[in-house]
């Protein structure tokens, strides 16, 4: 019987990932066929969530910063200003995570200024900012 190719588990629902047809040598893509998740993958490197994710969204403006917990207030107002209808998605995917680890956050966009723990930081006060702006 030939070897079945390990695969890895969906890092939300724990089920067998699938692997995407756009996978390459340099990333590998998975797709969840449990809980609908997409995720990526590049070599040494953990499962996180793909591009166009909640999270990678939240964290884009970020790539280049250095102190990103410092950066949530203005973060918010661009989110609001930009894409108000991504709010409650936001804010659903940040506690998520922030309450239930399922990724290193830092290898969304494969940061290099900032660290895990100022990432983490920042989705928390970005959170914090996102709900007292929209009660405004």
């Amino acid at each position: 019987m030939p070897e079945e190719k390990y695969m890895p588990k969906c890092p939300r629902c724990k089920r067998s990932l699938v692997q995407n047809k756009d996978t390459t040598a340099t990333i590998a893509f998975y797709d969840c066929p449990s809980c609908h998740w997409h995720f990526a993958q590049e070599p040494g490197k953990g499962i996180h969530d793909r591009w166009l994710s909640p999270l990678s969204i939240a964290l884009y403006s970020q790539i280049f910063e250095q102190h990103p917990e410092q950066t949530a207030e203005a973060n918010a107002a661009t989110i609001l200003s930009q894409r108000p209808d991504l709010v409650p998605t936001l804010l659903s995917e940040i506690s998520r995570e922030l309450n239930v680890p399922t990724q290193q956050v830092s290898e969304i966009h494969d940061f290099v200024h900032a660290s895990e723990t100022s990432l983490r930081t920042h989705l928390g006060l970005l959170a914090d900012a996102l709900r007292r702006k929209t009660k405004a």
